[in-house]
């Protein structure tokens, strides 16, 4: 097992730690400036409509039937004579 940890080490390659202990003053070069809040109310973009929604259609007063109300209730009888009204 021993020389398979050699193998694994040799090949990783350099041993120097890719990470160390930095001051506060090293650290302030890679802070990014954090911009200043907006003096004014900011509105998110305005979304996509419904291609559906914008082309509605309004139906037509010819397109709209009359509702009849059934005067007279159609009576079957069947075939049988049986006691079907």
């Amino acid at each position: 097992m021993y020389p398979l940890l050699s193998d694994f080490i040799k090949l990783e390659g350099d041993a120097s730690p890719k990470y160390e202990l930095q001051s506060t003053s090293e650290l302030l070069k890679y802070i990014e400036v954090i911009p200043a809040a907006p003096t004014s109310i900011v509105y998110p973009p305005e979304l996509i409509k419904d291609v559906r929604q914008l082309n509605k259609r309004n139906p037509t007063e010819e397109n709209i039937k009359q509702q009849t109300f059934i005067k007279e209730i159609p009576k079957y009888r069947s075939s049988k004579g049986g006691s079907c009204t």
